[in-house]
């Protein structure tokens, strides 16, 4: 980390962050840069449901609304999926795993699914968000094989750090939503 480095643990998402920044150096936000900064906000915090969502959040965004008067560009391009993708995430949904005891629910496909079912990784976006979203979830993660060999996966939490294991694993992200790449075959790790 570097001297110049802004880090908030507490805060929504990096929009959240930039957005402070442009207040406190009183940087003009114009219609452009309200959407980008407002549609970061609103991803991060997958619309308002983490539990890092504060008032200064809310209170950010509808700033940032007022700027842009709708929300409907951001959820056309970031929420609604075609329906291809939704076809995808079915053939997907049917082989999730949940372990209840422990709150994780998992996503997890082979190289071969890949194949069989017809996605790419941008067919993905969104899922394991989705997944988050459901009563028996704290964890949501979603491993695929982007080749053989080359797993990525994504997590999602209400509110338990994944940040910290997706390190662990080589890769990063926010508290509440990480990734990482791994080297290995799927049936190895979904067995471990």
């Amino acid at each position: 980390i570097s001297d110049n480095s802004i880090i908030d643990p507490q805060a929504s998402s990096t929009c959240e962050i930039i957005s402070l920044i442009f207040q406190k150096l009183n940087w003009p936000v114009n219609k452009d840069i309200a959407l980008c900064l407002l549609t970061g906000i609103l991803t991060d915090t997958k619309s308002f449901c983490y539990s890092n969502v504060t008032p200064q959040t809310l209170k950010i965004a509808g700033e940032l609304l007022a700027r842009i008067g709708s929300l409907n560009k951001i959820i056309k391009h970031s929420f609604s999926h075609n329906a291809h993708t939704l076809k995808i995430w079915g053939l997907i949904l049917d082989k999730i795993e949940v372990d209840k005891k422990i709150g994780l629910i998992v996503a997890a496909l082979s190289f071969e699914d890949r194949q069989k079912m017809g996605f790419d990784e941008q067919d993905l976006a969104g899922l394991t968000g989705f997944l988050n979203l459901t009563q028996e979830s704290k964890v949501a993660l979603v491993l695929f094989e982007k080749e053989p060999g080359l797993i990525k996966g994504s997590l999602r939490s209400k509110e338990l750090d994944v940040a910290s294991l997706a390190e662990k694993l080589g890769g990063g992200g926010h508290r509440l939503a990480a990734g990482f790449e791994i080297k290995g075959k799927m049936e190895n790790i979904i067995m471990a």
